[in-house]
């Protein structure tokens, strides 16, 4: 008579994940790819704003400089015209638009080579341009562009002391579109007198942190020499 013998020996056990195992495997791999989207677009952002800062504070380092040596070597009558937007000294004339300028002359204007003009210098020895309200041709042999596309003029302003001392306060930003639902360019806070960067929203403002927003201000003081 045959015995039959079983095998007792244990059973491998199925080796895999279970469904808990898996989801929170899935969990896990989401927050980190979460986490390290957040940290590339905070490296972008900061980067972003780094870029426009540095066009904006190298765009006004320049004409600070063209405008300071410009006064501090002329002796000259000073003429500030600015409601026309027009700084005259020793035979140059400094025209610029603002922002608002810019934008009003956009929906009115068909010739863009004038109404583009964001901040320029002409040699202008027969005083045109100081004494008319004429805009130059960005092509014209006597002009130097000094601000260029993506930086725009918030503000400047120039006073004149007893003294030949001149001040002037400007305020230079990113262009953007200051429109009521955009904030990629600084406005004026009616609350502090400074400009900011955020949205104007049921009339209060809101600051905001665009990445694309960006100014800088300048106050510089110099010393004209006051002579024949």
């Amino acid at each position: 008579m045959m015995i039959k013998r079983r095998n007792t020996s244990p059973q491998p056990e199925s080796s895999g994940f279970t469904l808990i195992e898996l989801s929170m495997s899935l969990v896990f791999i989401a927050f980190l790819i979460l986490f390290l989207v957040s940290t590339m677009l905070s490296i972008m952002r900061t980067y972003n704003h780094g870029i426009w800062l540095n066009q904006i504070n190298q765009a006004g380092r320049q004409i600070n400089a063209d405008i300071t040596d410009q006064i501090r070597f002329s002796k000259n009558q000073v003429a500030i015209l600015e409601n026309e937007q027009r700084f005259c000294i020793g035979g140059v004339t400094y025209i610029w638009n603002t922002a608002t300028s810019i934008k009003n002359q956009y929906a009115e204007e068909t010739d863009l080579a004038k109404t583009k003009l964001r901040f320029v210098r002409i040699v202008d020895r027969t005083g045109k341009y100081c004494n008319s309200s004429d805009m130059p041709d960005r092509n014209g042999d006597n002009m130097s562009v000094l601000l260029g596309p993506g930086v725009v003029v918030q503000e400047f302003k120039v006073t004149e002391g007893k003294t030949g001392l001149l001040r002037i306060q400007v305020v230079f930003s990113t262009e953007g579109i200051n429109d009521s639902d955009r904030s990629d360019q600084p406005r004026l806070n009616p609350a502090t007198g400074r400009y900011q960067c955020g949205q104007v929203i049921g009339g209060v403002f809101r600051p905001g942190n665009n990445q694309f927003c960006a100014f800088a201000e300048f106050d510089i003081i110099t010393y004209r020499r006051i002579g024949e």
